[in-house]
């Protein structure tokens, strides 16, 4: 008698589920080596505000560029074949950072690093809804979780590397032990995972939209995320820190901190969600960040600075997961409302770094904080509104 293996058991879907959560904690880890670091070391080089701006801005170009004219790509790539290209390109960005002396190469191993963090954000979030659980509060939980525990202990790796040798080779070091990660990670994913080919056609092009009339304020909300994720998390709390002289490893501590209580949250929430708004809860993280923001900007030491650290990772753990969840809920499919998600993120990584870099710089640490409370404000009010146009069976 010849017993058949069910496909949906032993098949490619089964190796990925087993193998995603490591996946995940592995793409984590090299993304978040070199985050504390990376304007450190452009400061380091001698660029002033305005190419530290530049700077900034490069790397969300590049985000942005694959977020909008690749929404109709990424849903319909084979998770590893765009698992491999974010992780190469993303090592590659490391090495042409590892070898920069001035402001072009910089520029260019930002852009580099914008393409390929973009290519594994829209990657992991489908092959998330793809391949996890069907519960998408749980599985979203699970990939932000297993990314951010992998950022938890690359962020104060990288800066721990960063300190093994004297003054900018220090910061070469940890930028090339990012690269070694990033290519075994490709090369891991190629050796271990199979393919899950998609029927549908790859097609570049502008990016579709639809979805209920609240979708554009849920939008919204994921640019305020992101706008946390890279106003505070990679741009804020660095230039803070380095301001207040505090050491590469004190504040990839904080970043890692900050990831650690994402990862309780996220997991948290992804329960929650399931029978809490999501809306109200974003309501709520967004005006812990009000305190956040005020805490960090008049209270100095490095006990206020770590506990800002880890009240953002409370916020931001909302921040990343309410979101998406409202977004597809309003789409007409998860694969559009994740595209579109992903186009927000952009918008939002733009926005953040680029004005909070120039408040610091301008107003110094204060103003320019205090001016990330009054956008918090602006979210709490967005949030509260938004909550009231949704039904039920969309919140």
């Amino acid at each position: 008698m010849v017993i058949e293996t069910a496909p949906d058991v032993l098949g490619p879907e089964h190796v990925w589920k087993r193998s995603f959560q490591p996946l995940m904690i592995a793409v984590g880890f090299a993304m978040g080596m070199t985050a504390p670091i990376e304007l450190l070391f452009a400061k380091r080089l001698g660029v002033g505000p305005v190419g530290i701006g530049v700077f900034l801005i490069c790397s969300a170009a590049g985000v942005l560029t694959v977020d909008v004219f690749g929404t109709r790509v990424i849903p319909r790539l084979d998770p590893r074949t765009a698992l491999m290209a974010g992780t190469s390109i993303f090592g590659f960005s490391e090495i042409v950072l590892c070898v920069s002396n001035s402001l072009p190469l910089l520029i260019l191993g930002r852009v580099a690093q914008g393409f390929g963090g973009a290519v594994l954000g829209g990657a992991t979030l489908q092959a998330a809804v793809r391949v996890q659980s069907a519960n998408r509060e749980r599985a979203l939980g699970s990939l932000q979780s297993s990314l951010l525990l992998g950022s938890a202990v690359g962020a104060p790796t990288g800066g721990y590397i960063s300190t093994l040798l004297p003054g900018l080779a220090g910061f070469r070091l940890a930028f090339a032990a990012c690269a070694v990660v990033s290519v075994a990670i490709a090369v891991t994913v190629r050796m271990r995972l199979p393919s899950i080919p998609t029927s549908e056609q790859v097609e570049f092009g502008r990016p579709r939209f639809g979805g209920a009339p609240a979708i554009a304020p849920a939008l919204a909300l994921g640019v305020l995320g992101h706008f946390l994720r890279s106003g505070v998390e990679s741009t804020a709390i660095p230039l803070v820190g380095d301001a207040r002289g505090f050491s590469t490893a004190t504040i990839g501590l904080a970043i890692g901190v900050l990831a650690a209580v994402q990862i309780v949250a996220l997991r948290i929430a992804g329960r929650l969600f399931e029978r809490l708004s999501p809306t109200r809860c974003m309501g709520s993280a967004l005006t812990l960040g009000i305190g956040a923001a005020a805490i960090l900007a008049f209270v100095p030491g490095k006990p206020a600075f770590l506990f800002v650290a880890l009240l953002f990772g409370m916020v931001n753990a909302v921040a990343m997961l309410a979101p998406p969840l409202v977004i597809m809920a309003l789409s007409r499919d998860a694969a559009t409302g994740l595209a579109s998600y992903r186009i927000a993120c952009g918008v939002g990584s733009v926005i953040g770094a680029t004005s909070v870099n120039a408040a610091l710089a301008a107003a110094g640490v204060a103003a320019a904080l205090s001016g990330v409370g009054a956008v918090l404000i602006g979210g709490v009010a967005l949030t509260y509104a938004l909550g009231r146009r949704l039904t039920p069976a969309t919140e």
